[in-house]
């Protein structure tokens, strides 16, 4: 069996650690990225919900507006 000198060992540690804060570096600008589409999602998904209750809140007021006016009678409103 052979033994690494220890400069040798610390040489290889080194190493080690070099390639894991590539690692990390990698997987931060993953998580970022992942982080920006999760942000253009909750976006877009909160600006679908606001257009789906406008949408509504239209309809329910213009047919609120249709009943009244048949109950009071198109002539009085003009």
């Amino acid at each position: 069996m052979m033994f690494m000198s220890q400069e040798e060992f610390q040489k290889q540690v080194l190493e080690s650690l070099a390639e894991l804060k590539t690692d990390v570096e990698r997987l931060d600008a993953s998580i970022e990225k992942s982080d920006d589409k999760f942000d253009t999602y909750r976006q877009a998904t909160q600006s679908l919900v606001n257009l789906a209750f406008g949408l509504i809140a239209s309809a329910t007021n213009h047919s609120g507006i249709r009943s009244f006016q048949k109950i009071v009678g198109r002539d009085r409103l003009n």
